[in-house]
């Protein structure tokens, strides 16, 4: 799987058209080592978004960008 198919995987777990079960089943053919929120860390700038560790050892990060900057 490549960068693009995992971005779309993380985007579609914020979709409020995907049902819980087919949510659950994208994250089953992809296990999930560990997930942690952007915001959490302490730093000048707040970064909203989420970091994702796939069990491969691939991370990926979504990073949402406020429309009021």
């Amino acid at each position: 799987m490549d960068i693009r198919d995992m971005e779309d995987l993380i985007v579609s777990l914020f979709d409020p058209q995907l049902t819980l079960a087919e949510k659950t089943g994208l994250l089953r053919d992809h296990p999930v080592d560990f997930t942690w929120c952007l915001s959490d860390v302490d730093g000048p700038v707040v970064i909203y978004g989420i970091e994702v560790v796939f069990e491969s050892g691939v991370a990926y990060r979504l990073v949402l960008i406020p429309g009021d900057l």
